[in-house]
């Protein structure tokens, strides 16, 4: 029906909505380069063009084992609101430094928030395996922010297979963590 659709795509939106804020967040350092997977690489700048934020903007950082160990008592006092932490890659890859991200931003009072960089494929039932997988590792609660997806590479997929995993993957995840 009409109204279920709705509800199911709601979260799936919310979801997307986070990915294209955090789009916006500054990398925590220029660790990594672009097309590193998972590295926010030079986000935010092209060339020596520095692109301005928008009005209102919350300034926030997205990180993974790229950045190295985080002085995150730094992070808070350099006014960044919120992090997202790289906590898997595909379905077996666990980033170093999720626990310690996590760990150690909440305790600085910055909001904090996972992403899952994916790795999608053809094999069956991959979106769900990777999904459980993040799931299983970013162990959010509440007070936490949405999770986000960061899917940079199709797999060899087709874009109406593409998107089929990424929404098989967004409502795995809203079923397994609301």
């Amino acid at each position: 029906t009409t109204t279920s659709r709705r509800r199911s795509a709601a979260p799936a939106t919310a979801i997307a909505i986070v990915v294209l804020v955090l789009s916006f967040a500054v990398p925590a350092s220029a660790g990594g380069g672009p097309g590193d997977a998972g590295s926010s690489g030079d986000a935010g700048t092209t060339g020596s063009l520095v692109v301005a934020q928008p009005v209102g903007a919350l300034p926030g950082i997205d990180v993974s084992h790229h950045q190295g160990l985080i002085d995150w008592s730094q992070v808070a006092g350099s006014g960044q609101r919120f992090a997202f932490a790289k906590a898997t890659e595909g379905s077996t890859c666990v980033d170093p430094n999720y626990a310690f991200n996590k760990s150690e931003a909440e305790m600085s009072g910055v909001l904090f928030g996972a992403y899952h960089f994916a790795r999608p494929d053809a094999a069956t039932n991959d979106a769900i395996v990777e999904a459980d997988h993040f799931v299983d590792v970013a162990q959010l609660e509440p007070g936490n922010l949405i999770p986000v997806l960061d899917i940079e590479r199709t797999g060899g997929l087709s874009q109406a297979q593409v998107t089929q995993w990424i929404l098989d993957w967004l409502n795995r995840v809203t079923e397994r963590v609301g």
